[in-house]
């Protein structure tokens, strides 16, 4: 990660893969709310979003660019696939990649002409304001719409292999009344 701070610049890589992490951890709040989640997963997603977005920018330049794409796109496919194993968190993966290459078309400085300014400008507004976007909403899906099970996403985190592959993955909250 030194590498591409020292490419990108540390506060522009800060950026990046603390809001992929904190979103990816805000989705998985909404959408898993009694499941522990842990680790750096939405960030290093966020990280890995940034590595299509700069490929896409040096693609000229790249000697071998349909190679680099194919070990990135290997890369992905195989950590999502992972995902799908219990107690492996695909939404904090999926929307730290969304956050993060969102940001990183964002905040990556481009080879910006003077023909193609204003066209780069409205990418990155744009960009910014659909980070915002899926940010405030998940939050009010949070606080005003609790999602506890959803019969639309249910194999997005587990795919049950054998009848008990995906039981119970909650943990069950009680409450105790001390006094």
């Amino acid at each position: 990660m030194k590498d591409i701070e020292k490419l990108t610049g540390w506060a522009r890589m800060a950026t990046i893969y603390l809001t992929s992490g904190f979103t990816g951890y805000l989705a998985s709040a909404v959408f898993l709310p009694f499941r522990p989640e842990v680790g750096p997963a939405g960030s290093l997603y966020g990280v890995m979003a940034y590595f299509f977005v700069e490929l896409y920018q040096m693609w000229k330049i790249l000697e071998k660019p349909y190679f680099v794409l194919a070990k990135q796109l290997a890369v992905a496919l195989v950590l999502l696939f992972l995902g799908f194993l219990p107690w492996i968190d695909n939404y904090a993966h999926v929307t730290g990649f969304v956050i993060g290459g969102l940001l990183s078309l964002a905040l990556i400085p481009s080879n910006m002409t003077a023909e193609t300014r204003t066209k780069h400008i409205v990418i990155k507004i744009c960009c910014f304001a659909a980070v915002l976007l899926i940010i405030i909403t998940l939050f009010v899906l949070l606080y005003n719409v609790p999602i506890y099970d959803s019969k639309i996403f249910k194999y997005f985190n587990c795919i049950p292999f054998t009848s008990d592959w995906c039981a119970n993955q909650d943990i069950q909250v009680n409450r105790i009344d001390i006094l």
